[in-house]
């Protein structure tokens, strides 16, 4: 979901950006006020997340499936890291960073098949001479969410794309974050990885085997500009992320998302028509999942709201039962027709 006011933006923008007379689908990456825009962009990143001096900003594609291949090649090929499994995204950055090195798999919630909590972090081995650990914040198919960042001794490497911009952190507690744009910096074409520009110099003896257009340290180099980016995925950030900026920032966007979390969790807490079954402090404040208990309901369920203008409730293939992402586009009369309509719907089928 995208801010209405930017969707109104594009619209209106569609036919000539910036008075130029050609839509953002059809700048070239070359051009002087398109450079511009993105090195406003990041800017733009570094205001909104306090990102320190000594931080790169760096601009890929491929979304976060790309990087579970290109920070290990980067940053730990052949080398020891460790990464906590607490869901289905960070099991699929586990198993690709094999083909890399050897991780260690430091956690693993996984409880038959099934997640429903987030891996304590006391309870973590760390292996100091790791040159990262690495784990997702927020996993969008179990709802599952860190709430704090874990504090340990070696550097983090985090998958943030489904909460990033959605509450204020402390960057330096990272190595590096990444995150793909489509969740709550604008539309998929963009990737983010946000480096400490230490791990830029860590050459080894397979970086001549890295891509060019994985190698952190090349595309640092050359802007986020080694090859054609998706402009038009970057001019929608550029949005977004002024969007948010004048809604007072990552600050008071965080207090409207815990606000839109908590009237939801409430009300399905205190309806026995639906059942949730995620521990309360490891619950995502991004991806609300929930259960109806009779179970053959489901499909009416799906067909009513959607019908009622309530978008993609079915969760994840993998996972059942339902899911209502509240990223931070949607706004608190979006969770309160919600709330609405499952009330409605528990009153006539119960």
């Amino acid at each position: 979901m995208l801010p209405f006011e930017v969707m109104q933006q594009v619209h209106n923008e569609w036919f000539s950006w910036n008075q130029s007379g050609l839509s953002a689908v059809e700048i070239s990456h070359r051009e002087k006020n398109f450079e511009a825009m993105i090195h406003q962009t990041k800017d733009l990143l570094r205001q909104l997340l306090a990102i320190p001096e000594n931080y790169q900003v760096i601009f890929l594609q491929g979304g976060a499936t790309l990087v579970w291949s290109s920070l290990p090649m980067n940053i730990a090929w052949g080398k020891k890291a460790g990464y906590v499994v607490s869901g289905m995204w960070s099991q699929k950055a586990f198993n690709e960073a094999k083909k890399y090195l050897n991780p260690d798999e430091v956690a693993n919630s996984n409880c038959n098949g099934f997640f429903y909590d987030y891996p304590n972090p006391a309870k973590w081995n760390i292996n100091p001479e790791y040159k990262y650990l690495h784990y997702c914040s927020n996993e969008t198919i179990q709802g599952i969410q860190f709430p704090t960042i874990p504090s340990i001794d070696i550097p983090l490497a985090c998958d943030m794309s489904s909460d990033i911009l959605s509450r204020k952190i402390d960057v330096t507690k990272f190595g590096a974050i990444y995150a793909g744009a489509q969740k709550n910096m604008g539309v998929a074409g963009l990737t983010v990885l946000i480096i400490r520009k230490d791990w830029l110099d860590l050459n080894h003896e397979k970086s001549n085997l890295i891509p060019r257009t994985l190698n952190y340290q090349n595309v640092s180099e050359q802007k986020s500009l080694v090859n054609t980016p998706c402009t038009f995925a970057i001019y929608v950030c550029n949005l977004v992320l002024k969007w948010l900026k004048s809604l007072g920032g990552v600050a008071e966007i965080e207090k409207i998302n815990n606000q839109k979390a908590m009237l939801l969790y409430d009300y399905l807490d205190n309806n026995d028509f639906y059942q949730t079954t995620i521990k309360k402090e490891a619950r995502s404040k991004m991806n609300v999942t929930f259960k109806l208990r009779n179970e053959s309901l489901q499909e009416k369920f799906i067909r009513e709201s959607d019908s009622s203008g309530l978008k993609q409730l079915k969760g994840h293939r993998l996972q059942g039962g339902l899911r209502a992402s509240i990223y931070n586009s949607m706004p608190i009369a979006g969770v309160e027709t919600l709330i609405d309509f499952l009330e409605d719907f528990a009153k006539k089928n119960n």
